[in-house]
């Protein structure tokens, strides 16, 4: 595990008071999350298409939803546990299929240059610190080259010797990426599309840490209530090993869910996170997705009021 996390946590909430809450600066779709129909404060069906301002009552509503949770670190979701049908024949599929996500590009959104890393040569541009895959996306046509256009326009011409359904679509961006689908994750699809506040579904993914993941935060939204929706979908460590720091106070909490719910969220807008990575098996799911705003509010207070003992006053 990292021994100057604490060093590591603050130069990360410097940068990232920065603009904190400017939407106009985020992009997941350059980031190991992938494909997303939202960027730069903009909606997008794909990157080669025009796209369009998101709604002013969209972010009204997202903007008093903050002033209701400013003060929530994070919460434990009232959500049945999302489980897996056979732990064995997931590890492995995981073991056959799975990739090692790393950086192709530099990055654009880290909190450091590679010069001035408190790490050096550990940059996130050189450090691996997930294996994972995309288990369903909707930005399908759009997943290997999504993040090569600007403005509707290659960056740089891409070629492709692969014919019939992969022809032109092994092109690769900022992040490596791969879309397995299989049958297997299909009621694990389901759960999550049941459960999930979910209005449009950008993809869903599968994370396994095998590297301390650097504090950071995702280049999803920046609202003050919670955005970041995961799943702790199995995870072998004895102790809790994701954090969460609050951008402008510093105060750092582990999440530690209680027995009944594998599912949680936090606020992208107002902290960054981390993982220790203690040496054994863990799997995360990230949900990436526009949220129903609707469905969100339900689920948010149904969640703060069963658990609100997991609020973290800042």
């Amino acid at each position: 595990m990292i021994t100057d996390k604490n060093t590591l946590i603050l130069e990360a909430r410097e940068k990232y008071k920065v603009n904190q809450f400017d939407h106009s600066l985020m992009n997941s779709s350059k980031t190991k999350l992938g494909p997303s129909f939202q960027f730069n404060d903009l909606w997008t069906g794909a990157s080669w298409s025009p796209a369009s301002p998101i709604s002013q009552e969209y972010k009204t509503k997202f903007l008093e939803l903050g002033k209701s949770y400013e003060n929530l670190s994070w919460t434990a979701l009232d959500i049945p546990k999302i489980q897996l049908d056979d732990i064995n024949k997931f590890k492995e599929i995981w073991n056959r299929e799975k990739i090692e996500i790393k950086r192709l590009l530099p990055s654009e959104d880290e909190p450091w240059t590679e010069e001035e890393h408190p790490l050096g040569e550990n940059s996130s541009y050189k450090r691996i610190e997930f294996c994972g895959l995309h288990i369903t996306c909707n930005a399908t046509l759009d997943f290997n080259i999504h993040d090569l256009y600007v403005n509707g326009r290659l960056k740089i011409p891409q070629y492709s010797n692969e014919v019939g359904f992969r022809q032109g679509r092994t092109a690769q961006g900022t992040f490596t990426k791969k879309l397995y689908k299989d049958r297997f994750f299909s009621n694990l699809i389901v759960q999550i599309m049941d459960t999930f506040p979910i209005k449009v579904l950008n993809n869903i993914m599968i994370l396994e840490p095998i590297n301390d993941i650097l504090p950071h935060r995702e280049q999803t939204w920046a609202w003050q209530c919670p955005t970041e929706f995961r799943i702790s979908l199995h995870d072998e460590n004895e102790t809790p090993t994701i954090y969460l720091s609050h951008i402008q106070t510093g105060q750092t909490s582990y999440i530690n869910l209680p027995k009944e719910t594998n599912s949680f969220c936090w606020s992208n807008g107002t902290h960054l996170y981390g993982i220790d990575y203690l040496g054994k098996e863990s799997y995360h799911i990230v949900v990436n997705a526009i949220w129903d705003i609707k469905k969100y509010k339900i689920l948010l207070e149904r969640s703060v009021e069963k658990y609100g003992i997991f609020l973290e006053k800042n």
